[in-house]
């Protein structure tokens, strides 16, 4: 009962098997204190099903160890559930992981964490602060949207770059480029350039 499932120590939950996690009711998931979700091994946490991560508090989403998530259980999380996740879950995460996240969730991800975004095929490339990337299954154009009104511009019809995310620019020939504050360098195209150069971007990176 959710009763006994309370009573159990943390110690004594991480003796459970993946099935008994799975086995559990929702109600029995919601009641466990944040000390035991934190506590959760690999293996209990790859038996969460949808509707036991659906049902986890903010608290709970914030204690989860989502690396260890799988890229279904991942996609199971409410928008609200993905907002919920901490800067450090988010570094956390793989591409592999959140590829089918839709653009609906991208500015769930925090706009603190973006500092660039690339179409790529069916997918938007996000370049995240501190390093790494994320492969988010959805259009550009819907990034876009989701992106509304956060400090940044378009320079390219297939590239948006976040303004904490500028770290300068490079002219090769005739081409301008912007660097970002990873060291990755994206083209301007001729239609955004005017734009990009109003804002103070074609500066020396650094």
């Amino acid at each position: 009962t959710t009763a006994q499932v309370k009573a159990l120590t943390t110690a004594q939950f991480a003796e459970l098997e993946s099935t008994d996690i799975a086995g559990l009711s929702t109600a029995a998931i919601a009641s466990l204190s944040t000390a035991t979700i934190d506590g959760l091994t690999s293996e209990q946490i790859g038996g969460l099903t949808s509707a036991q991560l659906k049902a986890l508090t903010t608290a709970q989403i914030k204690a989860l160890d989502v690396a260890e998530l799988s890229t279904t259980q991942l996609s199971a999380l409410d928008t609200a559930d993905v907002a919920a996740l901490t800067t450090a879950q988010i570094v956390s995460l793989e591409s592999d992981q959140v590829i089918g996240l839709t653009t609906a969730q991208i500015k769930a991800l925090t706009t603190a964490q973006i500092v660039a975004m690339e179409a790529e095929d069916h997918y938007c490339r996000i370049h995240r602060a501190g390093g790494g990337q994320l492969l988010i299954h959805g259009r550009f154009r819907d990034g876009l949207a989701e992106l509304d009104g956060a400090p940044g511009a378009r320079i390219h019809r297939s590239a948006w770059v976040a303004e904490r995310g500028v770290a300068g620019a490079r002219r090769e020939g005739r081409q301008w480029r912007i660097v970002l504050v990873d060291g990755r360098a994206l083209r301007i195209s001729p239609r955004h350039l005017a734009d990009v150069r109003s804002r103070g971007w074609l500066r020396p990176p650094g």
